[in-house]
């Protein structure tokens, strides 16, 4: 299970993650939000440029389990944005 991030309290990108596709995925999220917005982005290109989804598309503002279907071979990592004082999140791919 690809970990994104653990226990991250910080606004950042954090570690990207080979995802090797034709194949869907859950995108679990938990932890302590405070204001924190998270995003997931994925990169074709090996890493060289990211892309964030449509607004409301891959944003999460509170805990879930999400289907993640991406079936191209890609990068995957996950941002933190607007983390507050109690901030801490962890993000895994299962």
């Amino acid at each position: 299970m690809p970990i994104l991030f653990e226990n991250a309290t910080t606004d950042d990108d954090y570690t990207e993650v080979d995802w090797p596709g034709n194949r869907g995925g859950e995108f679990q999220l938990d932890g302590e939000f405070d204001g924190a917005t998270v995003t997931v982005k994925l990169s074709l290109d090996k890493g060289v440029t990211y892309t964030e989804p449509p607004e409301g598309i891959g944003q999460f503002t509170s805990a879930t389990a999400e289907s993640l279907n991406v079936w191209a071979v890609c990068k995957i990592r996950a941002t933190i944005s607007g983390a507050g004082v109690s901030t801490d999140l962890t993000a895994r791919i299962d």
